[in-house]
């Protein structure tokens, strides 16, 4: 069974914010043939989050990438994942945009002012 890798806004987010992760996702479809699954745009809101009435629902706006799981046939190529983050990371420089990366819900690193913290280099992409 597949995992997802999923990279998230966790600055504020504006509908430019918005269109822009739409078209990029566009793109990164037509750029290449993807392994396990295409990149989808994720624009979620949790409001089972809001517990009183002044509580604001957490709105979740990114994109995910289905991937394979440890030992899956076939696996998901280092360069998809490399793909979709080295894109996210020239978003982040353009845009001012912060993101969190999580795969199957677990903190995996960060994307800030368009670099890829220590955890996304060394951790995740160096092991893949």
């Amino acid at each position: 069974m597949s995992q997802v890798l999923l990279a998230y806004v966790v600055s504020d987010v504006s509908d430019l914010h918005v269109a822009k992760l739409q078209d990029l996702v566009a793109s990164l479809r037509a750029a290449r043939a993807w392994t396990v699954g295409l990149p989808e745009f994720v624009d979620d809101v949790d409001e089972s989050s809001c517990t009183r009435p002044e509580d604001e629902p957490v709105r979740t706006v990114g994109i995910a990438l289905p991937v394979s799981s440890p030992g899956e046939r076939p696996e998901t190529p280092v360069a998809e994942v490399e793909c979709l983050l080295n894109s996210l990371a020239a978003m982040s420089r353009e845009e001012g945009l912060e993101l969190e990366v999580q795969l199957d819900q677990t903190y995996v690193g960060d994307i800030e002012h368009g670099q890829l913290d220590d955890l996304l280099r060394d951790g995740l992409l160096a092991k893949w």
